[in-house]
């Protein structure tokens, strides 16, 4: 029967939309392809990235182990060292080899591949430092730990740029590719965008616009569809009746071994042969029989790996099940995280609870042990019945904060209680959270008593003298600005005296029987001068053979001065020492409290000019500090007088003394020291005239001088210089200038003036970071910014604890030059020089020793492992036509000293 015109148009119609779809799937397809072709290329370039940034990390494991196994912390482990070692290896072996079921790209490139290989040498050279560190490690040879120790950090330091070179040449190839990706996919949108306007053309003139629209929607949903399944890592497929996939996205083609997923449609999984296959063939087989959904099935792979399988059944409109769509998920990496984290829970140097109701809810092993318990035994205890009684009401606030929101992590000291009653102490952390359904803090607690040891004896041995055992100039001069601001004043009942003393026939001694009995004379000095005063009075050793007293609650000048004449009674009588009776004496400035007085330094200058006074009357005297008989403060006076003209008239000058890395010889930088040409007294040295300048607030005026001077004239100095040449300027700051509010300000104008922050070191002492600690702390960071970089100067004579030495943008330590003077005659000076300097390395602080005088010194240092130096062994302070012919010259003058055989060895 022929076709009415209707049933014609419908068979020409219908035609025409098969046209249109067959056109729109094919397009579909092509930009299906594509889009997977550059998220498989993004997917391996991301894998190679990450490969590279885990080396980057195991790098500066393996330097943090090896640190920590050469200073015998606690923790540290040479099995933990050669497993990094080890992984380390194998993450570059695997980004060398590459992964064939990855395809990794890239690696073959020519600006790639050389660079890779290079590490691999530098990889084995750490392997062996590595082996050969804990085995010198484990038989307690230094030497050659601190040689392994110094070839790991040197090749970790080498090696983070380089591997950073590595991953900016494989991020360029990556974004090169990803453009021409981007081009094709272009084109080829222009090409669908043309073909489905000539399409819908062609269907129906007079509905084009219906058409495209109606076209567009289904492409794009289309598209949309293939592009969030294919984008999803985890296994996606639907199956018909028998079993056979009709689709999957491309992680579950992938995982059948198919690259392209419309090459994984129309199997079962039972083809692949595997038992796994053929279990699944049966679990899909039961799902569309019964129409029970699977849920959750969790199996393990052939290679280990682990998948969670989760199975619907799909049903047509009659309810029929035609087939069933499943996700299968990789879970190996949620399962390996959950027992890493439980294992490092477990074997974590750090002690770990979870305390709910009050009570130890969990504990890990480290914290029983930190406390002396078992596991079990102290589960269930009491949080409280582990903490010092002192602190308990600390604790429970810090719970109940946490508990109720009021703060998150807050970490804080704590004194803990041992099982057996012993007292230690805790670093403690937490934050709130909930344990099963219910409120919990999740805590840490981490034993710092040895730390804690370490800071007392290292402020013991900044405050006391090593030879006496008697407090130290810096421990008395503490002590002494606590009774000047305490307020006993001379009109009080009760003030407080100073006796400054000076040995008289000490240097006789020293030069006939020799230092070793010089030094058990000062010992049994101080036992007598200690015998003659109160227990509440403070006796102190200066230095050589200076002693000082001071007497708390001294009645009146006659109080002084009979305890000065019962010192120089007892120092009078014969002291035996190596079988002669040795009879030294004593001169004695005294001091009486004023009014006037403002710091210590104050009075010690009285004093010490007293007992210059009575040093001039004759041997076996006192004399009493006579404001108006001593002309000294008269001349502190024209000092501060004129010190506001000396800028004004161009006074004052600056000397630059070298800084020298130590390594090699070579001139790093220069201290900028302030000297006064005084039209009447001549050229002042600071120490004239600086605490002048504070007492009258005009040390900002100078600080500002040397700071703006010294930043002029580096910046002229290094226009000299080739471009790569660096050259540090340190300039000494007061804490005074530094808590200037404008201070900042003017670092930041002498920088646009022609300075150069970059280069520019602040030296501040450590009596100023305990002053204002926050005041300080806001200034320092503030100044950071603006590029300045920060050393702390003579230290070990004052009051920083380990914790701010850790907490400030500190970058260099400077070690007072009295420690080290004192190295080859007190083996205490020189532990503690090392130790500072191994504390520098610990924290990441270069340090700088000062007053280098000596080759032993240089020598002693270089052994030590400081990194730089300065003092007269290499030059005096400089003026700066000195300096500059110095930086014109070839090599420096001290440079002799590193051609000899013996300095080279250390």
């Amino acid at each position: 029967m022929p076709r009415t015109t209707a049933e014609r148009t419908r068979h020409r119609l219908t035609r025409r939309y098969a046209v249109a779809v067959v056109s729109i799937a094919v397009a579909a397809i092509a930009a299906h392809s594509l889009i997977g072709v550059a998220l498989l290329q993004r997917t391996r370039d991301a894998h190679v990235v990450n490969l590279a940034g885990r080396q980057r990390m195991l790098s500066q494991r393996i330097a943090k182990e090896a640190v920590l196994l050469s200073t015998g912390r606690t923790g540290a482990s040479a099995a933990t060292l050669r497993a990094l070692a080890d992984e380390w290896a194998g993450t570059h072996r695997g980004l060398l080899d590459g992964d064939a079921s990855r395809g990794l790209p890239g690696l073959d490139a020519p600006s790639i591949r050389p660079a890779l290989d290079a590490l691999s040498d530098e990889i084995a050279r750490v392997q062996r430092a590595v082996e050969g560190l804990t085995t010198s490690a484990a038989t307690g040879d230094s030497a050659q730990t601190e040689r392994h120790l110094g070839e790991i950090l040197e090749a970790e330091r080498s090696f983070l740029p380089r591997m950073d070179r590595v991953v900016f040449s494989l991020d360029d190839a990556s974004v090169r590719t990803s453009r021409r990706l981007q081009w094709v996919v272009l084109s080829l949108l222009v090409f669908i965008l043309a073909l489905l306007a000539a399409v819908a053309r062609y269907i129906f003139r007079p509905s084009i616009r219906d058409v495209v629209r109606a076209l567009d929607r289904v492409g794009e949903q289309a598209r949309l569809l293939r592009t969030v399944i294919d984008a999803i890592p985890d296994h996606i497929y639907v199956k018909d009746v028998e079993g056979r996939a009709t689709l999957r996205n491309v992680a579950s083609a992938r995982a059948l071994g198919f690259d392209d997923p419309k090459l994984a449609v129309g199997h079962t999984d039972s083809e692949s042969g595997s038992a796994l296959g053929t279990a699944a063939l049966r679990d899909d087989l039961e799902v569309i029989r019964t129409g029970v959904p699977l849920l959750d099935k969790e199996e393990r792979g052939e290679k280990g790996e682990w998948f969670v399988t989760t199975k619907m059944p799909l049903r047509d409109d009659a309810g029929d099940v035609v087939g069933l769509v499943g996700v299968t998920r990789n879970v190996t990496a949620i399962r390996e995280a959950a027992a890493m984290f439980e294992g490092l829970v477990e074997h974590s140097v750090a002690g770990t609870a979870i305390i709910q109701d009050g009570h130890m809810a969990y504990v890990n092993p480290r914290m029983a042990e930190i406390f002396g318990y078992t596991v079990e035994e102290m589960t269930g205890l009491p949080a409280l019945s582990i903490v010092h009684e002192d602190d308990q009401d600390l604790v429970r606030e810090n719970l109940r904060r946490r508990i109720e929101g009021e703060a998150t992590a807050i970490s804080y000291n704590a004194r803990g209680r041992t099982k057996t009653g012993r007292t230690i102490h805790v670093e403690l952390a937490g934050v709130g959270g909930e344990h099963e359904g219910r409120p919990a803090v999740i805590g840490t607690a981490m034993d710092v008593t040895e730390r804690e040891e370490v800071e007392q004896t290292l402020y013991h041995q900044a405050h006391h003298d090593p030879l006496t055992g008697l407090p130290n100039r810096a421990l008395f001069q503490v002590r002494l600005d606590v009774a000047v601001e305490r307020g006993d004043r001379v009109n009080d009942e009760a003030g407080y005296a100073v006796l400054f003393i000076d040995l008289d026939r000490f240097k006789v001694v020293n030069d006939t029987l020799g230092h070793s009995a010089g030094d058990r004379l000062l010992q049994k000095v101080g036992e007598r001068i200690e015998r003659v005063v109160r227990p509440r009075d403070t006796v102190a050793r200066f230095g050589g053979d200076e002693f000082a007293v001071l007497l708390d609650k001294v009645a009146g000048p006659e109080h002084a001065e009979r305890v000065a004449a019962r010192v120089k009674d007892a120092l009078s009588s014969p002291i035996r020492v190596d079988g002669n009776d040795l009879s030294v004496g004593a001169s004695v400035g005294i001091v009486m409290a004023r009014a006037d007085h403002c710091d210590a330094d104050a009075v010690l200058r009285e004093a010490d000019l007293a007992m210059y006074e009575a040093k001039r009357a004759g041997r076996g005297r006192s004399a009493t500090y006579d404001i108006v008989a001593h002309g000294a403060m008269s001349r502190r006076l024209r000092l501060e007088i004129d010190l506001p003209q000396a800028v004004e008239r161009d006074e004052l000058r600056l000397a630059y003394q070298p800084i020298v890395d130590l390594t090699d010889g070579a001139l790093v930088g220069f201290e900028a020291l302030v000297r006064w040409e005084h039209p009447e007294h001549g050229l002042l040295y600071p120490d004239a005239f600086i605490g002048a300048a504070e007492d009258s607030g005009q040390v900002a005026a100078v600080d500002r001088w040397v700071l703006r001077e010294a930043s002029r004239q580096m910046a002229a100095w290094r226009e000299g210089l080739a471009d790569d040449a660096v050259l540090m300027l340190n300039v000494n700051c007061t804490g005074r200038d530094l808590l200037e509010s404008d201070y900042t300000d003017a670092v930041r104008r002498i920088r646009d003036e022609g300075g150069d922050p970059d280069h520019l070191f602040l030296e501040i002492t450590e009596s100023v970071l305990v002053e204002d600690p926050d005041a300080v702390t806001a200034e320092l960071r503030s100044l950071q910014n603006v590029g300045v970089r920060f050393c702390i100067d003579d230290f070990g004579t004052g009051y920083s604890s380990l914790a701010s030495l850790h907490s400030l943008p500190v970058d260099r330590v400077k070690v007072d030059r009295s420690f080290v003077a004192e190295m080859a005659e007190r083996t205490e000076s020189a532990a503690l020089v090392r130790t500072i300097i191994r504390l520098g390395q610990i924290l990441g602080k270069s340090i700088v020793a000062e007053g280098i005088e000596t080759v032993a010194h240089l020598e002693a240092l270089c052994g030590m492992g400081c990194a730089y130096g300065q003092g007269y062994l290499f030059s005096r302070p400089l003026w700066p036509d000195q300096v500059s012919e110095l930086l014109a010259s070839e090599r420096p003058p001290w440079a002799t000293y590193w051609a000899d055989a013996d300095v080279m060895a250390v």
